[in-house]
C-alpha cells in the first residue's frame, strides 16, 4: 500500500537480524520517526523472529514495517550469497513495493532524517553512496542505494541480479560480488541514464 513514504529495506539472516539489524529498526525510529516505512528480508525466517517483529511493531507505533523471507541454503561462501541475493531479491521488491525504496546494509546505523539528507538531489532517479579512494569494485556502495523505482531502477537491478545469478549458479560466490555487480551494471546504462544518478558522501 502505497503511503507516500520511502521504504527502507534491509536483508539479513537470522544471526545478523540479531546482531545488528534489531538496532538499524530502532535507530529508523529514533532519528526519522514514522517518516520512513521499513520492509526486512531475512533468510531463512523463523516464528521467533516474526514474533520479535510482531513485538516491534506494537513498541514502535506508527511504524509501517512488513516482513519478507527466502529459505536458502548455500554450501559454502554462504556470507557471499546472503550479501548478493538481496540484489536480486529487489527485481521483485521494485514490483511489490510502492514509492521509492531506500536500500540499507544490516549493519547501518541512521543518525539524520532523511528528508534532509535527500535534499538537492530531488531530481535524480537513483541515488549512491560515493566515497574518494576506493577500489574500482567499490565504485557502487553496497550499504546504501537510493532509488525512485522507475525504469531506470528496474533495468539496473535487472542487470545486477543477472550477473549475481549467473556467478552463484557457477559456483563463483566471491566476495565483493554484490559491489561488483552493482559497478558493473551502471556500465550498462546508456549516458542520459547515468546522467540520472546522484552522488552522496
Amino acid at each position: 500500500q502505497d503511503n507516500g513514504k520511502t521504504t527502507v529495506f534491509v536483508a539479513c539472516d537470522k544471526g545478523y537480524y540479531y546482531e545488528h539489524a534489531i538496532a538499524l529498526l530502532l535507530s529508523i525510529y529514533e532519528s526519522n520517526g514514522t517518516a520512513l516505512n521499513i520492509h526486512i528480508h531475512v533468510y531463512n525466517c523463523d516464528e521467533n523472529i516474526t514474533k520479535h517483529i510482531q513485538a516491534l511493531r506494537e513498541k514502535l507505533p506508527g511504524l509501517a514495517m512488513s516482513l519478507s523471507s527466502e529459505y536458502l541454503v548455500a554450501p559454502k561462501a554462504t556470507n557471499v550469497h546472503y550479501a548478493s541475493r538481496r540484489f536480486c531479491f529487489m527485481q521483485h521488491a521494485l514490483e511489490i513495493i510502492a514509492g521509492p525504496i531506500m536500500i540499507l546494509g544490516a549493519g547501518c546505523l541512521v543518525r539524520k532524517p532523511w528528508v534532509d539528507c535527500l535534499a538537492g538531489d530531488a531530481h535524480n532517479e537513483m541515488i549512491f553512496s560515493h566515497h574518494e579512494g576506493l577500489p574500482v569494485w567499490e565504485h557502487v556502495p553496497a550499504g546504501f542505494i537510493y532509488t525512485r523505482g522507475g525504469d531506470i531502477a528496474k533495468k539496473y537491478f535487472a542487470t545486477v541480479g543477472h550477473f549475481i545469478d549467473v556467478h552463484l549458479s557457477d559456483e563463483k560466490a566471491e566476495w565483493f560480488l554484490d559491489q561488483i555487480a552493482l559497478s558493473v551494471a551502471v556500465d550498462k546504462l546508456t549516458p542520459f541514464e547515468q546522467s540520472k544518478i546522484g552522488r552522496k558522501p
